[in-house]
């Protein structure tokens, strides 16, 4: 299984690059790259802030990131390549 390193300033942080998340983790991930509380992300999923904080905590357990900064980096870095397709069309 590959690796992603996600960096930012003088702190790099190594990742599974393979992981397998279900549709409803990678809108989550999304929604935090986006840089969404879980309080906004409770309102977009139509979900209590309760079921977004508990799915975010599973989701930086799932990622092997220590944080939602390195959760949210994790998803930056998962989006590039989809961005680089599309950008190409």
């Amino acid at each position: 299984m590959g690796t992603l390193v996600v960096s930012w300033g003088s702190r790099a942080v190594k990742v599974k690059a393979k992981l397998r998340l279900t549709g409803d983790e990678r809108k989550l991930l999304s929604l935090v790259a986006s840089g969404l509380d879980d309080q906004e992300i409770a309102a977009e999923l139509g979900k209590t802030e309760h079921v977004v904080t508990a799915s975010v905590e599973g989701l930086i357990v799932k990622t092997h990131t220590q944080n939602r900064i390195e959760l949210a980096l994790f998803g930056l870095a998962k989006a590039r390549p989809r961005l680089a397709e599309s950008n190409r069309s």
